[in-house]
């Protein structure tokens, strides 16, 4: 009987230790448990889909910047094709993540730019980044939930460059 609640008491001491090493992992001192976000914050930190500005910045007011959203971008679609992320920075921190995006098609018809003449570091317009996240998702994960006809959007006329992609979110509820 000593023996099992030796194992028992032991076990706990371990998942106890295993808890905070789990909790110390959100280092973010700019996200509390009251943000509205901070569930989402969370989650995409722990699927490996962010990891903020530091390790203890995540900086929720930052506009988000062109390398950003394409890292964000080649995650998701790397957590959706694959099940999980496994891309690491490269040099410059963005360059794994641009590479990725090229030959995955992310980079595809919905992105009316040429990415080697973005300033990275630049905040990305709202157009930009429709159209890089409209290819980032496999269409089967993108299905038609709003009829949006060409020309509805007030301010995205269909015969822009960038009207695909946001055509194409808009026309999936997002």
């Amino acid at each position: 009987m000593r023996k099992l609640l030796s194992l028992i008491l032991a076990a706990l001491m371990c998942l106890t230790m295993m808890s905070t090493v789990f909790a110390a992992e959100f280092k973010f001192t700019d996200v509390k448990e009251s943000d509205w976000f901070y569930k989402e914050v969370k989650s995409a930190v722990e699927m490996g889909l962010i990891n903020g500005k530091s390790e203890t910045i995540y900086a929720p007011e930052d506009n988000l910047t062109y390398a950003e959203a394409i890292k964000l971008a080649a995650c998701m679609h790397q957590l959706a094709t694959k099940g999980a992320v496994t891309l690491k920075n490269g040099d410059p921190w963005y360059a794994t993540y641009v590479e990725y995006c090229y030959i995955n098609g992310i980079f595809g018809q919905n992105t009316p730019m040429d990415f080697d003449d973005i300033d990275m570091d630049s905040k990305i317009t709202r157009s930009g980044y429709m159209g890089i996240f409209a290819n980032a998702l496999p269409d089967n994960m993108l299905p038609v939930i709003n009829y949006v006809p060409d020309n509805t959007i007030p301010d995205v006329p269909s015969n822009t460059d960038y009207a695909p992609g946001v055509y194409k979110l808009y026309r999936a509820g997002i």
